[in-house]
């Protein structure tokens, strides 16, 4: 239902050379009318004073690590979000005598199996514990020549240690960090060792500093995603400066987003597809600008399909969005009924992804594909480092 055919070559390598000179291609909200066609750096004579853009200000972090097993073989990690689980769901027993009262009660009461291991999982505490008890437990990607067992411990740069906890499917694991890491000491260790986590399709010998650099927008604040919310790239401090001298006003929700935002969807069946949870924060200050350009006539356009899910799922129980931190696994494909917002800004998204579906949501299946074919025609650039749509 939502495949097209897209050649390789527009899958954008690299960014263009000016963020705010992408494409852009403007539709007109559940319209038949035809798309016009434009650059990012005129998108402010489609935005009127009063309307707001609900912009998704978090961080990536270079979560990608080069390692190495007790072996020497080569291991790749890369770290997608805490887990917040005790170790007693994954069946660890101590190699010896913990090193303080916490942990070893810990250990002690750790007697039930692992769910996806064979054996209980045998953890050193004096890597691994110090007196707040274990380090964090991470969801993590790896690459080993022979894969990761539970019970494996890999040695990260400059002496830092993990543990493989359990192992999942798709290359997935939980595993555990010394407590030197906790956050949000693991970030600022990142910052020194890890590598920005670019997208798989783009080729590793063209990811130079540079373009590692322009996979952030200008605004992230705060850290803690493994990809970037793509469709705020296009935004420079001139081109969001010339918007707010309009009367265009700016706000910020924060969701991290991880690897499940881009899972394909394997199920004939749409609806029996599970989006993977993510956790979101949507400050009191949006809520009040949200309330205060709804009662002026204003429109709310989220910049990026998180932010819009964000607000989404912010205003699932109520008419206005909820302040506070929560977590969603919202799916929004076509028939869904948009309670907070009235526009979007997005990047061009692969067949058959979640992401197509929510932008079909907001403009019809038909007419967004009829939309995607004509970018294809007119060689729009795809994904991560692609153009942009305009849909109010």
């Amino acid at each position: 239902m939502f495949h097209f055919d897209l050649p390789q070559d527009l899958i954008a390598q690299e960014p263009s050379s000016i963020r705010d000179a992408s494409r852009l291609m403007v539709l007109k909200r559940g319209s038949d009318q035809p798309p016009l066609h434009t650059h990012f750096f005129n998108i402010g004579e489609f935005l009127q004073p009063n309307d707001l853009l609900v912009l998704n200000n978090t961080k990536v972090f270079p979560a990608r690590v080069q390692a190495q097993k007790s072996t020497g073989g080569k291991v790749e990690l890369l770290f997608v979000e805490p887990i917040e689980a005790g170790l007693s769901s994954y069946g660890v027993t101590p190699l010896r005598s913990a090193g303080s009262a916490q942990a070893s009660a810990d250990l002690a009461s750790s007697h039930e199996k692992p769910a996806f291991t064979d054996t209980n999982v045998a953890i050193d505490p004096e890597h691994f514990f110090d007196s707040q008890g274990p380090g964090e437990i991470w969801h993590a990607l790896g690459r080993a020549s022979r894969g990761l067992k539970a019970g494996t411990e890999v040695h990260l740069p400059q002496g830092k240690r993990a543990v493989v906890l359990r192992r999942l499917e798709e290359g997935g694991y939980h595993v555990l960090l010394e407590p030197s890491l906790r956050r949000p000491h693991l970030f600022s260790y990142l910052e020194n060792v890890g590598e920005m986590p670019l997208p798989p399709y783009i080729d590793p010998e063209q990811a130079e500093q540079e373009h590692t650099q322009r996979y952030q927008t200008v605004y992230a604040e705060h850290t803690g995603a493994v990809a970037a919310p793509t469709a705020g790239l296009h935004f420079t401090p001139g081109l969001m400066e010339a918007l707010q001298a309009k009367g265009v006003k700016l706000a910020y929700v924060t969701l991290h987003v991880g690897l499940g935002t881009f899972l394909p969807v394997r199920v004939d069946d749409i609806l029996s597809h599970q989006m993977h949870s993510e956790t979101y924060v949507v400050p009191e200050e949006t809520v009040g600008l949200w309330k205060e350009t709804k009662a002026n006539g204003g429109r709310v356009i989220a910049v990026g399909t998180t932010s819009l899910r964000s607000l989404e799922a912010a205003t699932q129980e109520s008419d206005v969005p909820i302040a506070g931190q929560s977590a969603t696994d919202i799916f929004i494909y076509p028939g869904y009924n948009f309670r907070a917002i009235d526009g979007l800004i997005t990047n061009f998204h692969l067949p058959e992804s979640t992401l197509i579906m929510l932008v079909a949501a907001l403009h019809g299946r038909e007419a967004i594909l009829r939309a995607y074919n004509e970018a294809i025609e007119q060689k729009y650039r795809f994904y991560s480092y692609g153009d942009a749509m305009l849909i109010v």
